[in-house]
């Protein structure tokens, strides 16, 4: 692609939601891609479902989903000790505002292609208040992959070729936003044919 691509770890260690989204800020990334895996407490759970931002969840689900990551009520973390709504959530969700479509467009990119792979369910394309898409100053998403709560899943998430395939469905569809993404801000000028 000729992309420059920044981990926020290459290794098993523990980076904090805010540090993740600070790196990509730092390095004035294009896009923010946050890979993860789901669990829930239904072992039949599967599949794969990709996030961007909106204080409020799609669905209880969605909501579930990231008070689990986050680690606090979205709900109640967007409101302040009166109950009014945080300034800060407030400010964040006004400069994601700037990205909301290019960041449903990867979303819808990423899901598609993660639909195409062999016997994956299709859980959707969804907007919760997840923590680490807070305050990313570009188009960003959060990518659930798979369950490793649903035995089936998670064996298939630990082989090499799974593993292989979703990296090959997220550079695709990656591949394929940034494409978009370059016509739309570098529209072809003068008048010869393409070229």
């Amino acid at each position: 692609m000729g992309a420059r691509v920044v981990l926020t770890r290459e290794s098993d260690e523990d980076v904090t939601l805010d540090e993740r989204t600070a790196i990509a800020n730092h390095n004035n990334a294009d896009i923010f891609v946050s890979v993860h895996l789901n669990a829930s407490r239904s072992s039949m759970a599967s599949g794969s479902e990709t996030y961007f931002l909106n204080h409020q969840a799609t669905d209880s689900e969605a909501r579930a989903a990231a008070t689990q990551e986050n680690g606090v009520l979205p709900v109640e973390a967007a409101k302040g000790g009166d109950g009014s709504p945080d300034v800060q959530m407030i400010l964040w969700e006004l400069a994601q505002a700037e990205y909301l479509q290019d960041s449903s467009q990867l979303a819808e990119s990423i899901q598609s292609e993660l639909n195409g792979l062999y016997d994956i369910q299709d859980r959707g394309i969804k907007q919760a208040p997840f923590r680490v898409l807070i305050g990313a100053r570009m188009p960003a998403v959060l990518v659930e992959v798979g369950f490793i709560s649903n035995k089936e899943e998670e064996k298939k998430l630990n082989s090499d070729s799974f593993q292989n395939a979703i990296a090959g469905s997220l550079f695709r569809a990656i591949s394929a936003f940034i494409r978009s993404y370059e016509k739309k801000v570098s529209p072809v000028t003068g008048g010869g044919g393409p070229g």
